[in-house]
């Protein structure tokens, strides 16, 4: 199922449901990401059930090449149709490919897979952390910076080191389209950290931030995920302890 989108009353489009497609720009950016950090893919022939382990070597405008990590069992015909499954950066992703050709490179004495570029990718994510719910007193505090600078106060729903989901009000939704980078400031007791995040899902006036690595691995953001979640787990114990 794909992102499904409707718009509500007020002329505002909404975005929910399963997996999302790149366009064509963000389908080239994500595989020139690939090939530069020379990502591991699984190739997929369905027409003789064969998958063989490779990995993203280079791309043009018209072809992406694989580097096959596997012994070939199979042969890869022209023009045969294969699926490419890789992850990056805690999304799993697939596309539909034409086999070009495969020829042993001369660099590396390894066989190559050359494939058309696809117009597409099917992008859909893969949780890696546990959420932790964000209790309604917890006195964490979040706001998003909008591009005229202004800032907008946000209700934290939950919290990962993958990201974090908020809630805006009614008024205050700033109907921002999927793929969007904003800037975060949270505060928590004398913990304060700015940092950029990726809008990734939607549901009404929810929205879910995905955060990069190099924010998981800031030692502010893992003291904040890890207090949040001591302060969850402890209200949690005292709940079921009352019944």
């Amino acid at each position: 199922m794909l992102w499904k989108r409707h718009e509500n009353k007020e002329g505002k489009t909404e975005h929910y449901g399963g997996p999302l497609i790149l366009d064509w720009n963000q389908t080239k950016s994500v595989l020139g990401e690939c090939c530069m950090r020379k990502l591991p893919a699984v190739v997929i022939m369905p027409d003789v059930g064969a998958t063989c382990r490779t990995s993203f070597s280079a791309q043009t405008s018209e072809t992406v090449y694989l580097t096959v990590t596997d012994e070939i069992t199979h042969e890869f015909r022209p023009l045969s149709t294969c699926f490419v499954s890789f992850c990056a950066e805690g999304r799993g992703l697939i596309f539909v490919a034409s086999v070009q050709e495969a020829n042993e490179s001369q660099q590396t004495r390894r066989r190559e897979l050359m494939l058309s570029v696809p117009m597409h990718i099917v992008s859909t994510e893969i949780r890696r952390w546990y959420r932790v719910p964000v209790v309604p007193d917890a006195g964490l505090q979040t706001w998003v910076t909008l591009r005229d600078g202004s800032q907008v106060a946000t209700h934290c729903i939950n919290i990962s080191l993958g990201g974090l989901m908020v809630e805006f009000s009614e008024r205050t939704d700033p109907d921002l389209a999927l793929s969007t980078l904003i800037p975060v400031e949270a505060q928590y007791n004398d913990m304060r950290l700015v940092f950029s995040a990726e809008v990734r899902r939607r549901s009404d006036q929810k929205y879910g931030f995905y955060v990069p690595p190099d924010v998981r691995d800031d030692r502010v953001y893992r003291q904040l995920v890890t207090a949040l979640e001591r302060e969850w787990l402890q209200r949690r114990a005292y709940t079921q302890q009352d019944e």
